[in-house]
């Protein structure tokens, strides 16, 4: 008989806290995500949620408290380099490059897993190519998942707000 252990949360918070000036927007927020779960934050306005998904991301460092990705200590890096971990946030406000096409705002957002040299940008090698297709391999994948298949080639610009917040989760995807 096997003992099956628990998944390691993917991400954790604990304690969470910020303050500005004398209000507290965020006061001891604990929780854990574990891998496939899937967790609502919810509360009235002025609850503190966006300052708390502003704490985690890194838009806030957090008063106190402490934020880890896959067991990483991420508490108050920088948001570029938490998105390079794979923790990504959309806004409530999209934020779509409205004249690009959905296909091509969903390949803008793994601008950080396709990033080369300048020299690689003008003869790109082997493994330039490879990661570009992977790139747009994924992007069709991605595209397919969030039902946009028939939106592909359709300017952003172009989409109800439905099919925006679509989009706008799968850059977030993307990246």
């Amino acid at each position: 008989m096997s003992v099956q252990s628990l998944p390691s949360p993917l991400l954790s918070v604990h304690g969470l806290e910020k303050s500005f000036g004398g209000l507290k927007a965020v006061q001891n927020v604990n929780f854990e995500v574990k891998p496939g779960e899937i967790l609502g934050l919810i509360g009235p306005n002025g609850a503190g949620k966006t300052t708390c998904f502003n704490l985690i991301t890194g838009f806030y460092a957090p008063s106190a408290g402490r934020v880890l990705f896959k067991g990483e200590d991420i508490t108050g890096r920088r948001p570029y380099v938490i998105a390079q971990k794979g923790l990504v946030r959309s806004f409530q406000k999209t934020n779509v490059l409205k004249p690009l096409t959905v296909f091509e705002n969903v390949l803008a957002g793994h601008y950080l897993s396709t990033r080369q040299s300048l020299l690689d940008t003008f003869f790109p090698r082997a493994h330039v190519r490879q990661a570009e297709q992977a790139a747009r391999d994924s992007a069709a994948l991605i595209i397919e998942t969030m039902g946009l298949s028939k939106r592909i080639n359709t300017p952003a610009y172009v989409l109800s707000c439905g099919e925006l917040r679509l989009l706008e989760v799968s850059v977030a995807l993307a990246a």
